[in-house]
């Protein structure tokens, strides 16, 4: 039996954990140290144009705080 891959309708993409906020509502760990383990920015876009394949699928910018990732 072949495993089919469906299409995914929705993608919450974690760009990085660093953030300069401590909120008392946030799940994650964050800090500003924390973006040592993080994907370099050439693989976030690799994976980025791996999803762009996708039609009519959303993607969601998540993680502490999205725009302070560096590159």
């Amino acid at each position: 039996m072949k495993a089919t891959v469906t299409q995914p309708r929705i993608v919450a993409f974690e760009v990085t954990r660093g953030c300069l906020y401590h909120c008392l509502h946030c799940r994650a760990e964050a800090s500003p140290k924390s973006v040592s383990e993080e994907l370099t920015p050439d693989k976030c876009k690799q994976i980025l144009q791996g999803l762009a394949h996708y039609r009519k699928c959303i993607v969601i910018l998540t993680g502490d705080e999205p725009m302070e990732k560096g590159g």
